[in-house]
This record gives structure tokens, sequence and C-alpha cells, in this order.
């Protein structure tokens, strides 16, 4: 039976299952076990803080299999548009599938600096940095998102246009809300196709 066909961008991911960016677990060694058991066509780094990256040696473990694992996005953190495009321009020559923005982290410790779920509540400035890293790559662009503390549908839907105006090739939608943290259930009545809530799927 031949495999469905998921394009992100102007890239074609085979076979069509994506695994999710870990913090202190998909590194090269994960996704290597991962990619010996098959079934998946597109990995991720960890989260990498755009404020080291530029700094870092290209030969850091922090995304070592960059430059030979050719299915692998590479996920960024921070909110400063400078760091953001140099990290993107320092691992171009390592010619990762493309860049996923992390707007979704929940951690404290990452939102006191305005980064990850913070950013949620700046449009404008989502808006501006996504402009600024379009432009560095026609790679895949894609955002980590979480549904915002006040919940609203029309404004969320306004969010979310942000990201196409800007070019953002795929958006992946964490179920919950910052103050959730990781509190089950998750919220699937805010986003799935056919909720009264919104419509993310269009």
């Amino acid at each position: 039976m031949p495999q469905a066909n998921l394009r992100l961008g102007n890239q074609s991911i085979t076979p069509p299952l994506m695994l999710a960016p870990m913090m202190d677990v998909t590194n090269q060694a994960f996704r290597a076990l991962v990619r010996y058991y098959g079934g998946c066509g597109l990995f991720y780094t960890e989260m990498l803080n755009s404020r080291r990256i530029p700094g870092e040696s290209l030969k850091s473990p922090l995304w070592k299999g960059l430059g030979i694992e050719q299915d692998v996005m590479v996920q960024l953190l921070g909110d400063d548009t400078d760091a953001l495009v140099r990290s993107m321009e320092k691992l171009l020559p390592l010619n990762p599938f493309g860049f996923d923005w992390n707007l979704g982290c929940a951690k404290k410790k990452i939102m006191c600096w305005g980064w990850g779920a913070e950013l949620l509540t700046h449009p404008a400035r989502v808006a501006k940095v996504l402009q600024a890293m379009r432009k560095v790559t026609s790679r895949p662009l894609t955002v980590k998102i979480r549904i915002p503390n006040e919940f609203e549908a029309a404004a969320f839907i306004k969010f979310l246009e942000i990201f196409e105006d800007e070019g953002v090739d795929a958006v992946t939608v964490h179920a919950r809300m910052p103050k959730d943290g990781f509190k089950r259930p998750a919220r699937w009545d805010k986003i799935v196709p056919g909720s009264k809530k919104i419509c993310v799927f269009r």
C-alpha cells in the first residue's frame, strides 16, 4: 500500500510521521535509536538557546548529527531577532531540514526571559522576528505554540494568521495553556476541527 505524502514547505516527509522535540531527549543517539526501528520521517533537535549558538563551535555536541542526518529540524528558543538570525546562519551550512521556533515552552525559567509561551502575548514582536527568520532561508520554517491563557477564539485565529502572513510553513499546537503546564487532560476542544471554540486547520 503506498504511503501518504506529507510536504512541509518545499520538502517531502516520508514516512509522514514526525518525532517531537524533547529537551534532554532528542539528541543524536535517541534519534538514531528511533530511526533504527523505523516509521519516522522527520526528527528535531532538542530546544537550542539562540543566545548560545552563535558563539559555539560547529562541532558542538548540542547539534551533533547535523550535516550527516538530512531529516532533522533545528528547534530554536529565544526572542532576540539578531540572535535567532545569527543562529540560523550559523547552522545553515550543516544542512538542516528546516527551523522551528519554540513559542510554547511554559517553564518559568524560560518565560521569565520573555521566551517560549510568554511570546504569545506579543504578536507584533513575533511578526517582526518571523519576518527576519523567513528572509534567512527558503527551508521549512515552523512554530510551536500553546493555547493562550486568556483564550478567545477570534484573537487566537488572528494570531495564527500572523504565521501565515510571515511565511510559516506549519504550526504545532500544544493543546494546553501555559498555566496548565503538563496537566491532563489537554484542552483538545479548543483546537480540533469542528469545535465550536476554534478550528485551527483550514
